[in-house]
This record gives C-alpha cells, sequence and structure tokens, in this order.
C-alpha cells in the first residue's frame, strides 16, 4: 500500500478506507500502520487537514505497540505536515527527533528520508549552506546503499535548493535525475512533483512558454485525479507563470481559482503577493492594498518565513504602492529598508564562502565515489593474490590522485569564473548594463561621507514619457529596446566620470560629481534634444518617437542625507511631467 500512495494516492487512500474497520478490529499493529499509511498518502496530495486527523489517529495505536519504525514514521510526517503548514521550526523539531530514532533503530531508509526532509526545511528558511550539507550527506549514502528512491528524493530537494540560489540550469539538471528516477520505479505522484520542479525553474528563469509547456504536462498527469485540492499546485504554476509574463488578464482569474482551492498558507501568500502587483499594474489600488495586506497577515502567522525573500518582497509591494499613490518619502523609506534587508540574504546565498562550500561538497561527493569504488574493488579481489591486490591498489590510488588534481583545478576555475560573474551581477542592470539601484545608492552615500569638495555634485532622475503606452501598444520587448537604447544615448552622452544607473522600471539615476550647475544642465539639455530627435527602431521594425522628462538636484550643501537629496530631485522630476512631459526642472540643494 505503501508503493501504491507513491503511484496514485487517490487510489491508495480509497482502498484504504474500505480496509478501515478490518484494520482497527486487528488491533493496534495494524491500526498503526492503517493510520500511517492514509496519511502519507493524503500529505502526498496535499490534504493537510484530513493528514493531521490521520497522524492524530494514529498516536493511541502507535503508543501502545511501541513500534520503533511506527514512532519513526509518525516523526517523519509531522515534520512534513509542519514544513508543508510554514511551521519550520517545528518541522526541524521532529525530523531531527525522526533521525535519532531511526539511527538507534538502525532504520537507514527513513533515517535519509527524514534527512532530506531536513534539507528542503533548511531550504525554505533561506538556509543554504545548511541545506547543500545535510542533502549531500543523505544524497551519498542513498546512492552507496542502492537506495533509488532516496537518490531521486534528494536530488530533487537539490533542483530546489539550487532553484532558491537562481542557479536555474543546475537545478533543472537535478530534477531531471529526479524525474528519471521516480520513473524507474513508476511512482507517478512523484514524478509529477519533479516536473513541476522544471516548471517552476523555468519560471524563475524567465524561460515562460518552456514553464508553461511543463505545467501543463504537469496537469495532465494529475487529470486523473478527482480531488481538486490535488490540482493547487497546477492551478499556483499557471497562475504565477502568466502573471511574470505581464498577463495580468488571464492570470488574476488564474489566481482568484488558486486562493480558492486547499493548499499549503505559505504559496497562498505568494499568490496574493502577485494579485497585489497585477492590481498596481492595472491601477486597481484599493484592491491591491487588500491583497497585499492578506499577504502580509499570512507571514505574520508564520514567523519563521521572517526576513526570507518570501517574505521581504511584501516591503518592495508596499513601495510600488506608495509610489502609485504619490507618497514618494514612504516609498523611498521602504525601497531602502528592502534593499538593506535583500542585500544580506543577498551576501548570504552568494557569499564566497556559500561557493567554496559548494565546491567542497562536489569535490568531497567524487572523492567519497572513488572511496567506494576502491572499496567495492577490494571486496571482489579477496581470494585473488596479495601481489595482485597491492598493486591494483596503488593503481587505483594514482589513479584518484590524479583525478583529484582534475578535479581540484576544475572546481578552482569554475570558482573564479563564478566569483567574477556574481561581482558583475552585483552592481549591474541585467537589462542595460547600467549601475544598479543598490550600486548608485551606495555610490551616492559614500560621496555624501566625503569631502566638502566631493559634495559638490548633481544628481538626475529621468523617466521615459508615457512608457506604460508603448508597451501597451507594441508589447514588453518594444518597451525593453526603448529602455535600452535611452541607456546607452545616456552613457554616450554624459561624461567618463559620471555615474549612471538605472533605478527601476523606466526610471534613471545619473551622478555627475565635480560639476558646476550650468554645465551640468547644458549636458542634460543635450540629452534631452538627443533623445528628442532620435528615431527609435522596435523589434518588429516599426520607428516611433520617444521623449524623457528629468528632475536635477544641485546639491552644494554640507550635509550627508541621501534621502533628502533624492526626494527634491523626483520632485523636480514630478514638476516636468506634470508641466507637459519633455523637459527639465532643478532645485539646489543648499545649507541653512
Amino acid at each position: 500500500m505503501k508503493a501504491q500512495a507513491y503511484i496514485n494516492s487517490e487510489t491508495a487512500i480509497s482502498k484504504l478506507n474500505a480496509l478501515k474497520n478490518k484494520a482497527i478490529k486487528e488491533g493496534s499493529e495494524a491500526e498503526q500502520w492503517y493510520w500511517l499509511r492514509l496519511a502519507e498518502a493524503q500529505g502526498i496530495i496535499v490534504l493537510l487537514d484530513d493528514m493531521q486527523n490521520s497522524l492524530t489517529a494514529a498516536k493511541p495505536a502507535i503508543q501502545k505497540t511501541n513500534n520503533s519504525e511506527a514512532r519513526t514514521q509518525l516523526l517523519l510526517l509531522q515534520g512534513v505536515l509542519a514544513q508543508n503548514n510554514g511551521a519550520l521550526t517545528d518541522a526541524k523539531k521532529f525530523l531531527n527527533a525522526a533521525i535519532v530514532q531511526a539511527q538507534r533503530s538502525a532504520l537507514k531508509h527513513l533515517e535519509l528520508h527524514a534527512r532530506v526532509e531536513l534539507a528542503y526545511t533548511y531550504t525554505l528558511e533561506d538556509n543554504f549552506q545548511q541545506a547543500l550539507k545535510t542533502n549531500h550527506l543523505a544524497h551519498l549514502e542513498a546512492r552507496n546503499n542502492n537506495d533509488i528512491f532516496i537518490t531521486a528524493l534528494a536530488e530533487d530537494i537539490y533542483g530546489a535548493i539550487y532553484g532558491y540560489m537562481g542557479q536555474y540550469e543546475e537545478s533543472i539538471d537535478y530534477y531531471q535525475q529526479a524525474l528519471a528516477g521516480y520513473q524507474k520505479l513508476g511512482y507517478h505522484q512523484y514524478t509529477s512533483s519533479a516536473i513541476f520542479g522544471i516548471a517552476t525553474s523555468h519560471r524563475y528563469w524567465g524561460k515562460y512558454e518552456q514553464a508553461l509547456k511543463y505545467f501543463r504536462q504537469h496537469q495532465q498527469l494529475l487529470a486523473h485525479t478527482k480531488n481538486e485540492g490535488s490540482k493547487f499546485y497546477d492551478y499556483y504554476g499557471i497562475a504565477t507563470t502568466l502573471a511574470a509574463m505581464d498577463d495580468c488578464q488571464q492570470a488574476l482569474p488564474a489566481i482568484d481559482k488558486a486562493l480558492t482551492t486547499q493548499g499549503p498558507i505559505d504559496y497562498k501568500a505568494e499568490l496574493y503577493k502577485i494579485q497585489a502587483k497585477c492590481f498596481i499594474k492595472q491601477e486597481q489600488l484599493g484592491k491591491a492594498e487588500q491583497a497585499l495586506t492578506a499577504a502580509e497577515t499570512i507571514f505574520e502567522q508564520l514567523p519563521d518565513l521572517k526576513d526570507t525573500n518570501w517574505q521581504i518582497e511584501t516591503l518592495l509591494i508596499a513601495a510600488n504602492l506608495a509610489k502609485e499613490n504619490n507618497n514618494y518619502p514612504k516609498a523611498f523609506e521602504l525601497l531602502t529598508t528592502y534593499n538593506e534587508k535583500k542585500s544580506r540574504i543577498d551576501s548570504a546565498t552568494y557569499s564566497d564562502k556559500i561557493i567554496a562550500y559548494k565546491s567542497t561538497l562536489e569535490s568531497q561527493q567524487k572523492d567519497l565515489e572513488i572511496k567506494l569504488l576502491t572499496e567495492n574493488a577490494k571486496i571482489q579481489q579477496l581470494t585473488a593474490d596479495n601481489q595482485i591486490r597491492t598493486n591494483k591498489l596503488q593503481k587505483l590510488l594514482l589513479l584518484g590522485l590524479s583525478i583529484t588534481v582534475v578535479i581540484i583545478l576544475i572546481f578552482a576555475y569554475t570558482l573564479h569564473k563564478n566569483l567574477k560573474r556574481i561581482s558583475e551581477l552585483s552592481i549591474r542592470d541585467e537589462l542595460t548594463g547600467l549601475y544598479n539601484r543598490r550600486y548608485i545608492f551606495d555610490y551616492l552615500n559614500n560621496i555624501l561621507c566625503g569631502n566638502k569638495e566631493e559634495k559638490q555634485f548633481s544628481i538626475i532622475i529621468a523617466d521615459i514619457d508615457n512608457f506604460k503606452q508603448i508597451n501597451d501598444n507594441y508589447g514588453h520587448p518594444a518597451g525593453d529596446s526603448v529602455i535600452k537604447a535611452i541607456a546607452k544615448l545616456s552613457v554616450d552622452t554624459l561624461r567618463m566620470t559620471d555615474i549612471v544607473g538605472r533605478i527601476g522600471g523606466e526610471e534613471f539615476l545619473f551622478i555627475l560629481p565635480r560639476i558646476p550647475p550650468q554645465q551640468c544642465e547644458d549636458i542634460v539639455k543635450r540629452l534631452l534634444h538627443t533623445v528628442r530627435e532620435k528615431q527609435f527602431t522596435l523589434p518588429n521594425g516599426e520607428t516611433i518617437k520617444v521623449t524623457i522628462s528629468m528632475g536635477i538636484c544641485h546639491n552644494n550643501a554640507d550635509i550627508s542625507d541621501a534621502k533628502t537629496i533624492f526626494h527634491k530631485a523626483d520632485e523636480a522630476l514630478y514638476i516636468s511631467k506634470k508641466s507637459g512631459k519633455d523637459q527639465i526642472n532643478s532645485v539646489e540643494n543648499v545649507a541653512g
């Protein structure tokens, strides 16, 4: 019946329900396994309330039999249930207890299963170093024991870890390995889980058509199911992908469908966030605020997710909402808080320590594989001549040393490339190649802390006029091409010593150090004129005219307040927009 739950959980639940009275009559030994098998099948298809009821019913029978395997299975399932409910501290407590119980009773399969689930729990906390370490050891032991299911499950978790770390190619590769293992066993329920993982990584990677392809494949695999709750992940995946494609018209009904279907509460929070972003794009600000409040309420119920990527995104959405409500000081404050928290998370995720640790784990995996091969070779040659065994061992050690040297060289080269790329990604905007928001604001704060001469500078906020109409009329690829073209014009027009950055959407920020106000305005006027006169060629071959509006703040004050300077430039931009666009307005930030 355990394997049946992995093949078709609904069928397993139906068969188990028919056996309920018989299992109870046969006594506590049969009853405990009845409830545990039922809870496991219910958990696979996310019937979390039913799973809780089954585990509660199993406890009295397990207490009577004192069966160590049943106690371990109960702790494992309690951990999985807590994990699905977002109670990550409780999940770790149950799963660690399951590991200890399994070790005492020599239940290696259950021990490794609990370790893999513990690794996924660490992943949900953004604790990727601990997740990699825990999953790595379980994966190696499962492979050594030829435990195909746990090996595939660990590869599934690797897919999730690398997906959350933004390494989507590796994520998909591990999900594909997990898929092959599940298919070999015929475990259709887990096959669908791996396909869902592949689809999700494609979505985060921005490959939306591939994501939809795999989400629909996942949908077809579960077409037989009658339980609507089993289809939650289908609705969730398709809704989030449509929203990522900026197709809010189709995404919002899909989000509503997912929200009314039983599913994990932390996934519901993600849906409310996406719903809020869509409502902001549609300028339905009241509905956006309601959706954002719903997401924030869920996160308040899940303290273990505080200050994770999942939770802090509510600050970014709130900042965008404040901006749309013309509350620029609040928007700036929320953005600053978000950037600080995001920077801390990214530093932990992409630090040298994590990359080095990842390389170490992979190197250890190779070393252990070589060791296992050597041990197996020695066992197979026990009856051979002692000298032959000695010679073969020497050859294997030499081969292992050569492979180790090659691996070290490969990982050193890969680490160098990764560090270089991560350094570049941390300060550059992906679309335009300009400096990103975090870098340019760090630069602004640094010059404000410098000497008086360095504080004589100007900042300019530039915003593309009527950009939403470009996206609506010609599509988002056209909007992206306009943003890239204006970025290039800005770099070509401004001085080599000027700092040019994109701070979000169609908005740019320029910092011009050591420049008199009049010279600054002459340069900016040239940029305004250049943009106005240019014919912008879109990807479809059409040409359009585009203008920009700019706000300037000339700083001559002996202060170190980036927020004030930015806000004054933003006020000048607001005047440019309100006064007809395609123009420049400036203010001077002076002491006094």
